[in-house]
């Protein structure tokens, strides 16, 4: 299993989670990246496609986030 993140705070997940030791496999552009089929981490044969948003950076947090229809704040709001 490895992790997809942003480079931009590799450094810091690394040091957030204890990650010994980081290899970095590959890069690519986040564009690049849309619709690719991830594993569930808990469900590996739950597939889970990869969208891209504008919602979140790497200042704000990872530069992911997890999408759940309909459970969002702003789907609750009149």
């Amino acid at each position: 299993r490895g992790l997809i993140l942003a480079e931009a705070v590799a450094a810091k997940a690394r040091s957030s989670y204890g990650i010994a030791e980081l290899r970095i496999l590959g890069s690519a552009k986040g564009a690049a990246m849309e619709q690719h089929i991830l594993a569930h981490p808990f469900y590996p044969d739950r597939p889970i496609p990869l969208l891209l948003g504008n919602h979140d950076s790497a200042e704000d947090g990872t530069g992911a986030v997890p999408t759940a229809p309909d459970h969002g704040q702003k789907d609750h709001q009149d």
